[in-house]
């Protein structure tokens, strides 16, 4: 992938300078790359994140195929600003800034194809997949995965839950004893009633499926 180091995004009537490149992805299912850059803007001193979705070429295909993958992507997209916009409030999740799309050949993988881009806060702390000394502080462990429940409940009792995450989604901030938790691209929409179904606690599946080892053994 090239270097975007320097390039602007306008996002919501804002103009993000990338400063970063934090993380890249091939998403073979969806025929495109997923790159999530450190910005800044002007006015401010605060950094951002920007997940950036750009469209690959799609391999030969039927026309059925492709519109379906498409409209797969472009539902993925939406759920994932909506997911983060309906949970920003928890203290726990990225604040939501703006999303936008752009087709004017800015693309550089395929100039007929598309960016989707979500701005959002940057991520306090570190992947506790990266934090080693992590499995020997049991004290650490269970307060993030207090906050954890937390979350997840506050993220439920807005209709979504997350499917297949990934203990790399759990971010933690040892200065402030706090969570982060990212990957809103794992979120999807429930069709039942929240408030009829049982809350989430530190021993539900919701919980336990992020991993960590939650307990020495």
């Amino acid at each position: 992938m090239g270097d975007h180091v320097g390039e602007v995004m306008t996002i919501n009537g804002r103009n993000y300078t990338i400063t970063n490149i934090l993380s890249e992805k091939h998403k073979p299912e969806f025929h495109e790359l997923w790159a999530v850059y450190e910005a800044t803007i002007a006015e401010t001193r605060q950094r951002f994140a920007l997940k950036a979705r750009y469209q690959l070429r799609a391999p030969v295909t039927s026309e059925r195929d492709l519109v379906a993958e498409n409209k797969m992507a472009m539902d993925n997209f939406n759920d994932e600003h909506r997911a983060l916009r309906e949970c920003q409030e928890s203290g726990s999740t990225p604040r939501f800034f703006g999303h936008a799309e752009f087709t004017d050949g800015s693309n550089p993988f395929y100039r007929r194809g598309y960016v989707r881009v979500i701005a959002m806060s940057l991520a306090r702390g570190t992947s506790v997949v990266e934090i080693p000394t992590l499995r020997d502080q049991d004290h650490v462990r269970a307060a993030i995965r207090e906050k954890l429940t937390e979350t997840l409940e506050y993220v439920r009792l807005r209709g979504w839950t997350f499917y297949q995450p990934e203990t790399e989604q759990i971010f933690y901030d040892s200065s402030t004893r706090s969570i982060c938790l990212v990957g809103f691209s794992r979120a999807g929409k429930e069709t039942l009633d929240p408030s009829r179904e049982p809350p989430i606690t530190q021993t539900s599946i919701d919980v336990v499926a992020f991993g960590l080892g939650w307990r020495r053994e």
